[in-house]
Formats: structure tokens, sequence, C-alpha cells
């Protein structure tokens, strides 16, 4: 699923005007350091898709099952991210996101079911467990499916100690595990397909494996096995990773994705050795049959399928059985600030990682990122940091994740922004950037993207999950934070100290030692959260300069009280960032950018002529002519400071510092 708006072009167009502005949020009212902090409202989470739908792996029941009976003609894809509103409507906040094979799970709480596992998508093989509520039929005319249109609760085992850790999805089996606090112990299950072993248990010979009869089951994990630090599932095998470093695995190993130096099926885990005997792993990755290992100390080990010299270090074998080091300092040599490597991605042909500076560096075969004439790389090559702008190395924006998919990647920079590139079966629509170019098997390279592109977002992202196959059932999911729409009286400090906006320094100082003595953890019955509000209103309220800068955000939400935004609108209110010294004007949001570029383009047409957007005239025109992308309107249509800038698209690729004076009328 995916949390952004995504468009098929990038960048600005040259000699179009832009307005740019930074947004900030933070998700705790006290965990803040600067007035550019304190402006922001708090954080609510959502989940956006796209991808193919038809499975119902993107939790939107309408695209399975239509509300038009008499129209059967159903759709396949979401070209654009769209919102689960799911989640939202019941009340569940969604902790994390995890994609397999045209299905996905979530862990989530609700305030009557604190911590617990929800499932949508294709269920033929049980790997959503036993679920009442489902749709039977064809698929594509052809596949006789079992389908769970949208989330709903996976049967687990319960226990009020047991809380859910995280989840991995394969091709057709799940596993998860919880954690019990006060043990320190981990308890895994699995469910779905067991042919190959990959569910850690007994395989039964001609097991059928159907809805009816889905069970989750709980693996009996090795004795020295107590802590679970992360699953893996790979196609048709499983990798558990535990809190001690020590790597096992399980399930098909005809390439040698187990590492265990064999090619027959696996159907218990066993502790990988070889070269990891003695090291401490960190992480594990493996979307296909290629496994990467990172160890503490920033070392990497692959295994697994070697087809396109994914393990460079062997290259007179197809299939590489135990872990071998990859030497990838001596490749990364002649790089210039090179730092230790965090993350390792494995797709299916194609290897990523990721240094501590925001270095991406990729190697195998397919579109990696270094363009349409390069397909293909022995060895770690790096990704021009210049194509993930702003999110350069070492800045505060950096890249700080990497996520495979099949046959593509995601990266995700700190600020919460989007790139995505690679060859998806399903193309464009698959990485969230729109409608396939073409529809032709031979012109299917038109929609392949071979460089980063960027995502624009309506918000922070904090998490993407990509599917594991994309042949038929290609998907891309993405977990992020939105804004939450609350009542202005709920964030306004002059209601946190009951004072009128016109209230003197005296008044704000006397009604501050007031809701002192009232709010005081030691004498208020409730907790401190009240009393760091009136702390905090009143640092910005009595500075002359803060609270000039407070009183212009606030009239961003009150000049224009026509506007009604609720919770099942995908782009909320925005609110703009503000320093001491004025308006903050950046390109840390390039979500902002994309979307100004849309509104200027619509609204300041040659054959409407420009006028300022809070015209009657101009409201009345463009309300009735672009009713259906009223969020545009509504974003800039308020009393809000803008700098219009002309710049070229170069300089947008490699990025400026343009020094701005805004005068500002109290």
């Amino acid at each position: 699923m995916l949390c952004s708006r995504s468009l098929v072009r990038t960048g600005v167009p040259v000699l179009r005007d832009a307005i740019c502005r930074t947004i900030s949020i933070f998700p705790k009212f006290g965990d803040v350091n600067s007035v550019e902090d304190k402006l922001s409202p708090k954080r609510s989470s959502r989940v956006y898709g796209c991808g193919v739908v038809v499975t119902g792996a993107l939790g939107i029941k309408k695209y399975v099952e239509p509300e038009d009976k008499s129209d059967p003609k159903s759709k396949f894809n979401v070209p654009v991210p769209t919102h689960l509103k799911y989640f939202n409507v019941k009340g569940i906040d969604i902790k994390s996101v995890h994609c397999g094979y045209g299905y996905t799970i979530f862990i989530g709480s609700h305030p009557k079911l604190k911590n617990a596992f929800y499932g949508c998508g294709l269920n033929t093989d049980g790997q959503l467990g036993y679920q009442t509520s489902r749709l039977h039929g064809l698929l594509f005319n052809t596949i006789n499916v079992d389908i769970v249109a949208e989330p709903q609760v996976i049967p687990m085992p319960y226990h009020e100690d047991l809380m859910p850790m995280a989840a991995s999805c394969g091709r057709a089996h799940s596993l998860v595990f919880s954690h019990y606090p006060v043990r320190r112990t981990s308890v895994l299950f699995s469910m779905g397909n067991n042919t190959f072993g990959q569910c850690a248990r007994e395989i039964i010979e001609n097991e059928i494996f159907t809805p009816e009869n889905a069970q989750v089951i709980r693996v009996n994990l090795p004795k020295e096995l107590r802590a679970i630090r992360q699953v893996e599932c790979g196609q048709d095998h499983s990798l558990v990773l535990s809190d001690q470093g020590a790597v096992y695995a399980c399930g098909l190993s005809t390439d040698g994705q187990t590492g265990l130096a064999t090619t027959d099926c696996v159907d218990r885990l066993i502790r990988v050795g070889g070269a990891l005997k003695n090291l401490r792993v960190t992480q594990v990755s493996s979307r296909g049959d290629t496994v990467l290992a990172l160890t503490e100390g920033g070392r990497v080990f692959g295994w697994g399928n070697n087809e396109y010299n994914q393990i460079w270090p062997i290259n007179d074998e197809v299939q590489v059985l135990e872990p071998t080091e990859l030497p990838i300092h001596e490749c990364l040599a002649g790089i210039k600030d090179v730092g230790k490597i965090v993350q390792v991605a494995a797709s299916g042909s194609m290897c990523a990682m990721l240094d501590e500076h925001g270095h991406v560096f990729v190697w195998g075969y397919g579109c990696m990122g270094l363009g349409s004439k390069v397909l293909q790389a022995e060895k770690p090559t790096l990704i021009p940091p210049a194509l993930f702008a702003p999110a350069l190395p070492s800045s505060d924006n950096q890249i700080i994740d990497v996520v495979p998919g099949l046959h593509h990647f995601v990266a995700r920079s700190r600020g919460g922004l989007l790139w995505s590139w690679g060859a998806p079966r399903g193309g464009l629509a698959c990485l969230g950037l729109g409608q396939n170019t073409s529809t032709s098997t031979e012109e299917a390279v038109k929609n392949m993207q071979t460089y980063p592109v960027p995502l624009s977002l309506p918000a922070e992202a904090v998490q993407v999950a990509c599917d594991l196959r994309t042949r038929l059932l290609p998907q891309l999911q993405l977990f992020c934070r939105n804004f939450a729409k609350s009542s202005v009286e709920k964030h306004c400090y002059y209601s946190v100290l009951d004072v009128p906006v016109t209230a003197t320094p005296e008044e704000i100082k006397a009604a501050y030692y007031a809701k002192c003595k009232s709010t005081h953890p030691d004498v208020a019955s409730t907790d401190s959260q009240a009393f760091l509000e009136v702390n905090e209103a009143y640092s910005v309220l009595i500075d002359p300069e803060q609270r000039r800068v407070y009183d212009g955000n606030r009239g961003v939400s009150q000049t224009h009280p026509t506007y009604r935004g609720d919770e099942t609108d995908d782009f909320q209110t925005p609110h703009f960032s503000c320093t001491p010294h004025g308006p903050k004007m950046s390109f840390n949001r390039a979500s902002e950018i994309f979307h100004s570029r849309k509104f200027r383009r619509k609204y300041t047409a040659p054959r409407f002529g420009w006028r300022e957007p809070g015209t009657t005239s101009f409201r009345d025109e463009m309300e009735g002519m672009y009713e259906k992308e009223k969020h545009y309107y509504d974003y800039y249509n308020r009393r809000t400071l803008y700098r219009p800038s002309i710049i070229t698209l170069l300089t947008f690729f490699f990025g400026t510092f343009v020094a701005v004076v805004v005068s500002y009328k109290s």
C-alpha cells in the first residue's frame, strides 16, 4: 500500500512558478525543541496502497465486490496511492504493514482488542488463517481463489501478556511472532502452505491446503532460540533472526536459499553456520531466492541464487549453498565518504545496500536505478546521490531505508519522502507512478522505471512494504502519518491558558501561574501532559516574536471557516512551519512542489488569466469546474505567506539555496 499521491513526471517545468513550503510534524506535544516544531499539529496513522486490487490485497472491498451488481466490470489496479479507510472508520491504530503474494497482514490495536493481526487478500492456502468472511470465485476467469475483501482479524492464540511484534509474508505462507515482555521470550506462529517445509513444521505428503482447514501453528523453536528479532519470508523459504544475532532457516532450498549446505527441503528451523558461525547478524533480507545478511560490524554475507552474479566472489556456481562474505569495502574503496553499511536489501535478481551517510549501492541484473543503459552491474555501484535530492547524503533528510520488491525498490528518507524504481510486471501502476504507457508486451520497456523517481506524498511516510511476486499480483504498500484533524481550541495556546487573544504579558503570566498550580503532577490527579501544554503555551505567548509568529500560523486554519475537512479526506489541511525569523521555505517536501506545480498549471492557464485566489469570481469559477480537485483549491485558497520563485529543471535537480525576504503585516 502506498501513502502518497504519485505523479508520472517529476521536478518543476522550466520557467514555471513554484510555491515551496516546509511542513514539520512531531508526534508528541512535549517532544519539541523549537518554535517551528511547537506550531505543528499532532499526527495520526494512515495506510495507502496502489497496484493490483482484484485480489483484495489493498483491503478496499468495493474494488473486489462492486456495489453496482449490474456492472460486472471490476477494477484491476489502482495506479496511484489510495487511502485504506477501513482502519480509520473502525478506530484501529495500525503499527506495521507486511505484504505477500496478493495478500497483506497488518499489526494494529483497537480499544476493545488492544493488539491483533489483521489480514486481507488471497487466502487460498490459508495464509491468513481461518476466515469466515470471504469471497469465492474465479480470478482472471481461470484461477479458483478465496479472497478476504477487507481487513479481518486473524484468529490467534491470545494471552494478555503476549504482544504482537512483527510478521512476514511469502508466496503462500506467513510467519508472525509475538513477545512476552516479562519473560523476554518470543512465540512464533506459521500459517499457509507448507509443501516445502516453509512453515517450520513437518511436511505431510499430499497435504491439501484450503481456507476451510486453515490452521495457525505454533512453531517449535530450538532451545537456544528464546527471543526473536526479525522474521523474513522468501518465496518458499523462511528465515528467523534471534536477538543474539543467530540466523535460522527452513523451507525450499533448491537454490541453497536456506544456507544449510543442502538442496533438500528443510521442515524445521536449523541454525545457519559456515561463515556466520561466530558473528552477530543484525539484519537479513530475501524477497526471492537470494539472501543477504548484515553483521554488527557492517560486513555483508550472501547465499542462495547466483544466476546474475549477485554473490560475485563465486562466479562459477549459480547456487551458493553456504554464507559467503562479499568484499564490499574493496569495491567501494575508490568512492569518497563511504560509511558503514547499515542495511541490505535482496530482491529477485537485484541487490542493494545502504550506508550510514545515506548512499545507496546496487548490483545484479534489472532496473537497478542506474539508467536505461545499465541493466547489469557485477559489483556494488553507487546510485548518483543527486537523484535523491533533497535527501542528500549526510544531510538531515538523508535516505534511511531501502525496501525491496521482487523486481523493484523503494527508498525512504528521514523526512518521509519516497523514491521508487524498477520493472514490476504490473508496470508503473505498481510503483505508484500512474497508468502504464503501453499495454503491448513488445513495448513493456516503456513501463519500466530505470532511475529513482520521487513520489508525491500528502504526509510523512514511516514504513513501506512491497509485495513478493509481481508477475500477476504486484502491489506496493506504505504506512504513513498524516495530519490529525482537530478543533482549533484543542491546540490553541490561548485556550490552554484561558486568556483572550488580546491578553497582555501580565495577564498571560498571571494565568500561567494559576494553571501551573492546578495542573502540576504533584497536585493534579491527571498525568503531566496538561502541565507540559501549559508550559509550552506560556513559552510561546510570553515571547513577543514567537507570539507574533504563532498568531500568523493560527490564521491559516481560522481565516477560512468554510473549509470542512474530515477523516475521509486524503489530503488534510497543511500547516506550514515558521521560525522566529519568519516562514521557512525550502525543498524538504517534494510533494509540495508537485502540488503547487499542478495548482499553477490548472489555475493560471492563459484562458483564465491570473487572479488572486481570494477573489469571489475566481472561487465560484474554479469550484464549478474543478470540484473533484477541491483539495488543491482549499490547499492554496487561504491567507498564507508565499513567495513565487522561477527556477529551472536543472536547478531543481541539483538543488540550491535562495534568500527570500517576505514582508509581514501584523
